[in-house]
């Protein structure tokens, strides 16, 4: 091997899933999957979209392995692939959240209300009030 060549361990197991093969799919995935949704917990600090993150993340290797040039490992290539996913899942997640007092009042049609609904509205808080401590 020259200097400054680059040998993946797992070269045989990615050309199987290159021709398609699901066992080594299923391969990749038992050898990558604890440290890839470790990765993914580190960015997103959430375990449902971690997992999510993952199943993408793999999803998206295996459609587009005849993209990996083997220039660095498949995990490292792989690692990409989650940290990227994970930051995107971590923006969607911030661009749903919206806090309730940075809406303005004018984004709430006042047609949507009517004195019945205020009515309706007055009633449950008073049941509310009426409720028990705990």
């Amino acid at each position: 091997m020259e200097k400054g060549t680059f040998q993946d361990v797992n070269a045989k197991i990615v050309q199987r899933c290159r021709e398609g093969d699901n066992r080594a799919q299923y391969e990749l995935y038992k050898l990558y999957s604890k440290a890839m949704f470790n990765v993914s917990m580190r960015i997103t600090n959430d375990y449902a979209d971690s997992e999510d993150v993952l199943q993408e993340a793999f999803i998206s290797a295996f459609k587009n392995l005849h993209s990996y040039k083997a220039e660095a490992s498949f995990g490292s290539w792989l690692k990409r692939i989650v940290i990227n996913a994970s930051v995107n899942a971590v923006r969607k997640r911030r661009s749903e959240l919206v806090p309730l007092e940075d809406r303005l009042a004018g984004d709430i049609a006042d047609e949507d209300y009517d004195d019945d609904t205020e009515w309706q509205v007055e009633q449950v808080r008073r049941a509310i009030q009426r409720l028990p401590d705990g």
